[in-house]
């Protein structure tokens, strides 16, 4: 399964997976970052993207990949975090309102 995102330079991806399954991250032909295998235990990744660009994002297994967000650090103060909902054969970005009330 694919998808393709646009980033600024700085961007940060953080998530939570466990095996089996991977992410790959690409753009062109290029290889940014990738887990080739994810282990068996629950795990925390974090990829920064230093190039401003649409990445693709490839994944084999929804279900491994727990729970992942990204923000760029210069905005997260205004506009918060954006939740990656992978689901199924999707990638969907969530967009929470950072000004509500927990």
């Amino acid at each position: 399964m694919e998808a393709s995102i646009n980033h600024s330079s700085g961007y940060r991806l953080e998530f939570w997976a466990r095996g089996p399954g991977f992410i790959r991250l690409t753009q062109g032909d290029a290889l940014l970052w990738q887990v080739p295998a994810f282990s068996g235990h629950e795990d925390f990744f974090t990829y920064h993207h230093s190039q401003p660009g649409s990445v693709t994002v490839e994944w084999d297994r929804s279900e491994a990949i727990l729970f992942a967000y990204g923000y760029d650090p210069a905005t997260v103060d205004e506009i918060g975090i954006t939740i990656w909902a992978f689901e199924g054969d999707e990638l969907t970005l969530q967009h929470p309102d950072p000004r509500a009330s927990c």
